[in-house]
């Protein structure tokens, strides 16, 4: 996944990693540009787990990783059972935390 995101790809794992990159860039930005044509953003995934939704995932996977999609959609495409105890919910719509595809896990 890192090979997808390449020059996209910061911050994730490291604290504040993303914030030093877009101070960085900013200063950089500022004496370079100082009509205002560039602009960067910072997004902050908080709880990205409830962010990734499983559709989304397995539309990629099938456009941009086509010689995996057959074995990530027959992990994911269908729903997941959460255990709690002797019970279990049903995951339905995101992917779960510690998920090997989660966000945590693209490097």
């Amino acid at each position: 996944m890192s090979k997808y995101l390449s020059d996209f790809y910061f911050g994730l794992g490291v604290s504040g990693g993303a914030e030093a990159i877009l101070h960085s860039a900013n200063r950089l930005l500022s004496e370079y540009h100082n009509d205002g044509s560039f602009t960067m953003l910072n997004v902050d995934f908080s709880n990205a787990f409830n962010l990734v939704g499983r559709s989304a995932l397995l539309h990629e996977v099938r456009v941009r990783l086509p010689s995996i999609s057959l074995l990530v959609d027959f992990s994911y495409g269908q729903e997941m059972r959460l255990y709690m105890g002797d019970t279990h919910i049903w995951s339905t719509i995101r992917m779960q935390q510690g998920d090997p595809l989660g966000p945590d896990n693209i490097k």
